[in-house]
């Protein structure tokens, strides 16, 4: 069974606005600036709910690894890039990032990058990750 219906499609930076706006909420009392500047549309032949786990799962994951300072979410062409200035994703761990039932947090599940994964996999999309001591960027290009 298809999880989408025939030309189901949405407005991936749409989304973005929409989840930073709606998460900005889960950074309360925490030193760090959230902003988006997704404005040019990239239509997505996939529905929203789909593009709002992935990027939802990279916001949160954003979140949770910034103490301080700053997250931000743009987009460019097919690209949407979310960036943090936590403390980087340990190298020992980047090959297994979308493995499931892997975490790094206390409170992960390890079930969000890899779901997110299969989402990407499953329309074509990738999904990328980089990181370095001084934070961490994820790239969807749809």
């Amino acid at each position: 069974q298809s999880v989408t219906s025939p030309g189901e499609h949405c407005d991936a930076t749409e989304v973005a606005r929409r989840i930073v706006d709606e998460q900005r909420t889960l950074l309360s009392g925490k030193p760090v600036t959230l902003s988006c500047e997704c404005t040019a549309p990239l239509p997505v032949a996939a529905p929203a709910s789909l593009v709002k786990i992935v990027l939802s799962n990279l916001l949160r994951n954003a979140m949770a690894a910034t103490e301080s300072g700053a997250i931000f979410c743009s987009a460019s062409g097919r690209t949407i890039e979310l960036s943090d200035s936590g403390g980087g994703i340990p190298e020992h761990a980047m090959g297994r990032i979308f493995d499931r039932n892997f975490s790094l947090g206390p409170d992960g599940h390890g079930l969000g990058l890899h779901l997110s994964k299969r989402i990407c996999d499953h329309f074509g999309w990738s999904i990328a990750l980089e990181s370095t001591a001084t934070g961490t960027v994820a790239r969807v290009t749809f």
